[in-house]
């Protein structure tokens, strides 16, 4: 991963950046999708809003949202 992409998912926090983040689909036809904190084991309502999470680290890889 670029060191540049690194350096700004560290300053910016969010769930979809973080390693303990999954987002699933039931196998069942038209589920919504699930988002969770596998850390902390509770559904996630909004990925995208910055946390202040003690236990956040950065995944490694591409996320395949943005």
């Amino acid at each position: 991963m670029d060191e540049n992409m690194i350096a700004y998912r560290q300053k910016h926090k969010r769930c979809k950046y973080c390693k303990y983040y999954r987002a699933r689909t039931l196998p069942i036809p038209f589920s919504p999708e699930i988002k969770e904190c596998l850390l902390k084991d509770k559904k996630i309502d909004y990925e995208n809003i910055p946390r202040f999470c003690k236990e956040y680290e950065v995944k490694n890889g591409r996320t395949t949202e943005g």
